[in-house]
């Protein structure tokens, strides 16, 4: 075995050693299936509130802003109960079908970094549902901000693709900050209506929610699939065969 030989297979061993120890450092048992239902859930119910809002708030109870606002919280809560659950499980899943003795502390790690962001989007959004109900139009940048923030924060230590989506976030959130909004939207349609910046909320919180998740869902389930198509290396000379010859 040459020289220049036995420098590439030190080399290729050392690119091993560097994947295992930046594998074990970084969490990524995240499900592309479990991210996937989590946007179509959050679109569905984004667009059911489109329909169900301005129906309320003009036919049903245009007098009360409680039946509104309950309808609301039941529908979202119930998205992000029901997506929070369904990922932690596909997540412990994903670590106990992999044996990764890692699992447990990178969880802890990434759950620790996300959830204070979550913590204070879901404290302030229970404030302004419950005593500043007029703010009601800010719940949708409110929320894409918290997220953000908190993708941002989990991004160093996980996936690639979740930093861009929390960058998405914030983008979004800028734009939703503008467009529900009550007085720019009548400033931009001449009226008053407030099935106007209700749509748009619900246009943006299934956007947000709903259509990031699906691409990033995507964006998962189809990345094995790239990294297979990469022709393999030619695998080097076995440091026995060298010697013998």
């Amino acid at each position: 075995m040459t020289t220049v030989d036995a420098a590439r297979i030190a080399a290729e061993s050392l690119r091993e050693i560097e994947d295992v120890m930046a594998r074990a450092r970084r969490f990524t048992a995240l499900s592309g299936a479990a991210i996937l239902f989590s946007g179509v859930l959050a679109a569905a119910g984004g667009v059911a509130l489109f329909f169900l809002i301005p129906h309320i708030r003009e036919h049903v109870a245009p007098d009360s802003p409680f039946r509104l606002r309950n309808t609301f919280t039941a529908v979202w809560a119930f998205v992000f109960a029901t997506s929070l659950a369904v990922n932690v499980w596909a997540m412990r899943r994903i670590g106990r079908r992999n044996s990764d003795a890692n699992f447990g502390r990178l969880f802890r790690k990434a759950a620790g970094t996300f959830a204070p962001s979550l913590v204070v989007g879901a404290a302030l959004g229970a404030y302004m549902m419950a005593r500043r109900w007029e703010w009601y139009a800010l719940l949708a940048p409110l929320w894409m901000f918290t997220y953000g923030l908190g993708l941002l924060a989990v991004a160093p230590f996980t996936v690639a693709g979740v930093r861009p989506l929390g960058i998405a976030f914030l983008t979004l959130g800028v734009a939703a900050l503008g467009a529900c909004e009550p007085g720019l939207v009548e400033a931009l349609t001449g009226e008053a209506r407030f099935y106007t910046y209700d749509h748009a909320l619900q246009l943006f919180m299934a956007a947000g929610f709903g259509g990031l998740h699906i691409l990033f869902g995507l964006r998962l389930r189809l990345a094995p699939r790239r990294g297979n198509s990469r022709p393999p290396t030619a695998p080097g000379p076995r440091p026995d065969e060298g010697a013998a010859s």
